[in-house]
């Protein structure tokens, strides 16, 4: 309400029997700035009785008045079961900074925003982000008034969700996940041991190297930030690896599957091998998932378990998935590895039973070296029993033509 003699009537009102009408007065006195306010609303944080979004308010109150001594408190309620008290304990711990230097995290607050930033709830994850900008830039920025007033219904948990930080660039955000690289790299380990839903959080975040936790955000990140975040994305795949070789042999299909789209992009000995393990997986389709995640691999072992699917697997669907990921795989550091790739590939383009794999086979003898597959795709345009092929291999021969 904006005036102190309104102080004693919001105290009163924090022990109304409507839910609602406590959290909007401990919203209410957290805007005051008095701290002599603290202990009751840590009373009401603590009450298990008041409600989950009396108690969050009376959490976000906190914060708004700046009170380190509840500090106990509110790292505690980080853990809270209900998710609208966790949501604010990690915004409310933002506002607190005594001793803190712009531009980092405190080591208390760190793994805690950590495991938010890489948990299964997208709200979660969004609020964390924003609790740590606010942190690591000093500003818990609002783009408008507090608290507005009202033209219609209430509903005290909008307005609660209203009070929480906005407005950062997209630099801004990447700098405080900078500023938490060892805690989301040690959180990471962790949620990829004992969670396939977050393990699969992780690996989307760095397939986009992290850079899809910040959708919302304005601006454009700048060359250095933009290295500087990829850093942050390498540091959490790398102590990741182990724990989706693990998931790697995990009884659910969905989870194996999800596991070596992740490994597929590792270079480390482990997942090379534990990649090279699902190629023989008794559910096709992990092989043919670990197939199609394939990019750039130099490892002897890989690329030699490709190319025996390709001369030998009894599925059509295996071979034609094995030629095509030789071909995302290019030119190799070995000659030994070139030579069996292209012998492999030229025997399966022309001698295939199956149109779909010969097909894969010209397309990526293309892919590796146009010039040396040109006078192949010329013989399989004259000779292919399949006029689709054929067709293939004249369009293939145009463009591989100098």
């Amino acid at each position: 309400m904006g005036d102190r003699k309104a102080e004693g009537l919001l105290r009163k009102l924090l022990t109304s029997p409507a839910p609602d009408i406590r959290a909007l007065a401990a919203m209410g006195l957290g805007l005051t700035r008095n701290r002599a306010h603290a202990d009751s609303l840590a009373e009401l944080a603590r009450s298990a009785e008041a409600g989950a979004i009396a108690r969050a308010a009376a959490v976000q109150a906190i914060g708004e008045l700046g009170d380190d001594g509840h500090r106990p408190l509110l790292l505690a309620l980080t853990d809270a079961p209900e998710t609208e008290v966790k949501l604010a304990a990690l915004l409310a711990l933002s506002r607190l900074r005594d001793g803190a230097r712009t531009g980092t995290v405190p080591d208390d607050v760190g793994p805690m925003l950590s495991r938010a930033i890489l948990g299964a709830e997208p709200d979660m994850r969004r609020t964390a982000l924003a609790a740590a900008t606010a942190t690591v830039t000093g500003d818990y920025r609002r783009t408008g008034a507090a608290l507005p007033v009202p033209d219609g219904m209430i509903a005290a948990g909008e307005v609660l969700r209203s009070l929480a930080p906005r407005g950062y660039t997209k630099n801004e955000q990447a700098r405080a996940l900078a500023a938490l690289r060892e805690p989301l790299a040690k959180e990471a380990l962790a949620a990829v041991a004992t969670s396939p839903e977050r393990a699969r959080v992780v690996s989307e975040l760095t397939t986009s190297k992290l850079e899809g936790l910040l959708g919302g955000a304005s601006g454009a990140l700048d060359g250095a930030t933009s290295r500087e975040l990829a850093g942050v994305s390498e540091a959490i795949a790398k102590q990741s690896v182990n724990g989706f070789v693990a998931l790697a042999r995990h009884p659910s299909v969905d989870v194996r599957k999800s596991a070596v789209e992740f490994l597929a992009r590792r270079r480390e000995p482990e997942a090379q091998r534990a990649l090279v393990s699902v190629l023989s997986d008794r559910d096709p389709e992990v092989c043919k998932t670990a197939l199609a995640s394939m990019g750039a691999v130099n490892e002897p072992e890989t690329i030699a378990a490709v190319v025996a699917l390709v001369q030998k697997s009894q599925s059509w669907s295996i071979r034609a998935h094995a030629a095509r990921a030789l071909g995302r795989i290019g030119k190799l550091d070995s000659a030994e590895s070139n030579t069996s790739v292209d012998s492999a590939l030229r025997k399966a383009a022309v001698s295939d039973a199956f149109a779909l794999v010969r097909e894969a086979a010209l397309v990526s003898l293309t892919q590796i070296d146009r010039a040396a597959a040109l006078k192949l795709l010329q013989q399989v345009a004259a000779s292919d029993a399949e006029p689709q092929i054929r067709e293939r291999a004249r369009e293939l021969a145009r463009e591989a033509k100098p």
